[in-house]
């Protein structure tokens, strides 16, 4: 059985130009922002996490398109406004994949994400069309990781 070690995060796709009131909202309940990931944008969106403590114990990240001829940036054309991905933290990335693979569930290889916050954070999508088009991602982070407010 996969064992899920704890929701991580659940990422909202915004429509380009609305981010910061979107934040501003959460900040308004009590959410405590994380730096920016400008690194994002070589994917074409930016994003930023909120961290709402004790009523939510994960990460909502927030993003905007920055160039929709990216990768990232074409999925918020495709898919913005709405909440897009959750992802779930494991602790063997290997072991999760294969575990789905052996029952019929698609997902990609293993990825490392070139975060800077991180020794090792890696990431495997469940394909949409194996999770009735939700998508999940599972992550594994190795070595070391910030804080949870500052990522």
């Amino acid at each position: 059985m996969l064992k899920i070690k704890r929701v991580l995060s659940v990422s909202a796709f915004c429509e380009a130009g609305t981010m910061e009131r979107v934040l501003d909202i959460f900040t308004a309940v009590g959410g405590k922002l994380s730096p920016p990931s400008e690194w994002l944008t070589m994917y074409g969106h930016r994003a930023r996490g909120v961290w709402l403590g004790r009523q939510a114990p994960f990460r909502v990240e927030v993003g905007e398109a920055v160039d929709e001829s990216l990768p990232m940036g074409k999925q918020h054309r495709k898919y913005a406004p709405a909440f897009q991905a959750l992802g779930l933290e494991v602790d063997d990335l290997d072991k999760a994949i294969a575990e789905l693979r052996s029952r019929g569930i698609e997902c990609s290889d293993k990825l490392k994400i070139a975060d800077p916050s991180f020794d090792g954070f890696y990431e495997s999508m469940i394909r949409p069309k194996s999770a009735g088009g939700l998508l999940i991602e599972l992550i594994e982070i190795k070595g070391k990781r910030p804080p949870d407010t500052e990522w």
